[in-house]
């Protein structure tokens, strides 16, 4: 079975629900299983110790299990023709052939787009995904398959459970 985390960070500057949508544009859940705590971090500007200082924010997160979990992603990926860059950004990011893990900019999510993000590279935190399934190289050949001369090549389905 797919188990799909996504975590992200709200920060008083920003308003929940907003932040709420944004993950379920590409993460379609029952916001009744959602879960956050409030918690306090210490930051500093540059990585410099003498710019030290503590924020609040509250971290969300959801772990839904399913493949149904992944439709609107696997659209999306289609719909904005960069499966080849998910492809990349998925296999780059496996652990253990069991899970992989990336990171999307809340912004984009907002406006129903997917924007892979880097570590450290949106300031309000991204939402961060964390995807298991027992093999997920069909999982992301599924979700992302091989490309030849830009043309998709889709799988014949996905395997079951």
């Amino acid at each position: 079975m797919i188990q799909t985390t996504i975590m992200f960070p709200v920060y008083p500057t920003e308003d929940r629900n907003v932040v709420i949508t944004a993950a379920l544009n590409i993460f379609p859940f029952e916001p009744s299983g959602l879960e956050c705590r409030v918690v306090e971090e210490e930051s500093t500007i540059f990585g410099d110790p003498r710019t030290s200082y503590k924020t609040t924010c509250e971290n969300c997160r959801i772990i839904m299990v399913g493949r149904e979990s992944l439709d609107t992603l696997h659209s999306l990926l289609r719909q904005q023709g960069i499966v080849e860059t998910a492809r990349r950004m998925f296999l780059g990011n496996s652990i253990d052939g069991t899970a992989f893990r990336f990171m999307l900019h809340k912004q984009a999510a907002l406006k129903n787009k997917v924007h892979f993000a880097t570590p450290g590279e949106s300031p309000m935190g991204p939402i961060a995904v964390f995807i298991q399934y027992k093999n997920v190289r069909t999982l992301i050949d599924w979700l992302a398959p091989p490309t030849k001369d830009g043309i998709v090549l889709e799988p014949r389905g996905f395997p079951l459970d």
